[in-house]
């Protein structure tokens, strides 16, 4: 295992949430300049600079088992000692004893940086370790700047789009959330049905 990866850290349980069982579905969401996303306790993307209006698209590429949550930035903190626990978290578990062992996430170095193409086309890949990672898609000239944090600080790249038309595989918003359905045509879904 790599020193950059976070697998040697997890347990056989923790392991199976979080590498794919099954072909990775794109989540889509809303991403706004003071939020951040949470991938279960894994990971961190903060949105630190960009303009507020439009929010940029993260797609984010990760085992469906790893929730993911949207929550303003001055309040993280405060949400993972609260919810550590519990299922909005999922990875790591295991009560307080777990997570006091468990690595406190550390930022990137540097503030990735972007700039947006259009709004179908993906800017950038940033690498949050064997979490998955996240596709940033911004308007055109939309710039924006992340923090990410991992587990000590393991593992996190940026890189360009692998799947840079990702974010057009979102479905429908979902009202009051900064969520799209994922329910478009799959073959897992063609297969399941016979």
């Amino acid at each position: 295992v790599s020193e950059d990866q976070i697998i040697n850290l997890l347990t056989a349980e923790e392991i199976s949430k979080t590498l794919c069982s099954a072909p990775v579905r794109p989540r889509v969401l809303l991403l706004g300049v003071g939020q951040s996303l949470l991938l279960g306790g894994l990971s961190r993307l903060d949105y630190v600079r960009g303009k507020d209006r439009p929010p940029v698209w993260a797609t984010v590429f990760a085992s469906h088992q790893l929730p993911i949550n949207i929550v303003e930035t001055v309040g993280v903190e405060e949400f993972m000692q609260t919810t550590a626990l519990s299922h909005l978290i999922a990875v790591p578990q295991g009560g307080a004893k777990r997570m006091s062992e468990f690595p406190k996430l550390a930022a990137s170095l540097e503030d990735i940086e972007v700039k947006g193409i259009n709004r179908h086309v993906g800017v950038v890949d940033i690498v949050l370790s064997s979490a998955g990672w996240v596709m940033i898609t911004a308007g055109r000239e939309q710039e924006a700047a992340f923090v990410a944090y991992t587990p000590g600080g393991r593992g996190i790249a940026v890189r360009p789009p692998f799947l840079p038309y990702a974010a057009k595989l979102r479905g429908k918003r979902i009202g009051g959330t900064p969520t799209f359905k994922n329910n478009l045509f799959f073959l897992d879904d063609v297969l399941h049905e016979y």
